[in-house]
């Protein structure tokens, strides 16, 4: 769910942006983590039947990065799509290059708190 709201507020939180632009991507992007959510929860199931020894492992930090990191690699590509689409003056396309940066920043670090310094607390 984190890294579905996630790439959600990625997509509308991007400014200088048509809303034509992101209408589709936010379609199709939750169709895709829909789907990808769904097969990630049947891994998981598997994984309780033949591997319970790594299931905790695999439901609270591997498919949580795992997701995140698709969420991710989804919006960086919407991003390109977008420059190359709308043909982006030099000032608004160092503004979304900054806008990547931020994020992707952000989320690394909030990845990394959760994983590893959540977990020691």
């Amino acid at each position: 769910m984190e890294a579905t709201f996630l790439y959600i507020a990625a997509v509308l939180s991007l400014p200088l942006v048509a809303a034509k632009y992101k209408y589709p991507a936010l379609i199709y992007g939750l169709i895709i983590l829909v789907i990808l959510n769904i097969i990630r929860i049947a891994g998981l199931f598997l994984a309780k039947i033949h591997y319970p020894s790594i299931f905790e492992f695999l439901h609270l930090h591997g498919g949580v990065v795992i997701f995140m990191m698709i969420s991710i690699v989804m919006w960086l590509i919407w991003v390109q799509w977008v420059m190359k689409k709308d043909k982006c003056a030099p000032m608004k396309a160092a503004i979304l290059k900054f806008s990547e940066f931020l994020i992707c920043y952000l989320i690394c670090l909030g990845l990394f708190t959760q994983s590893f310094i959540g977990n020691a607390i």
